[in-house]
């Protein structure tokens, strides 16, 4: 009988687990369909002018690395 009980505890997490599992894939499913117009590869160079950046780094003392790569500003 207890081995019965541990059974099915072990079967109800894994139910569990595997729900969980689903949720996730559904949420992954629901925003790859809700980004699917959205150009994720689009270059912030083509948008981010370096000096603009460069002064509000400054002016918020944010590492300039943290917001753009070396190599755009030497363009």
């Amino acid at each position: 009988e207890n081995l019965n009980l541990l059974l099915a505890c072990r079967l109800m997490k894994k139910i569990a687990s595997c729900k969980e599992r689903i949720e996730k894939i559904d949420r992954d499913i629901k925003t790859k369909e809700e980004m699917k117009n959205v150009a994720l590869g689009t270059s912030k160079i083509n948008y981010m002018d370096p000096r603009i950046s460069v002064a509000w780094c400054k002016r918020n003392e944010v590492p300039i690395e943290k917001v753009t790569t070396i190599s755009v500003l030497f363009l």
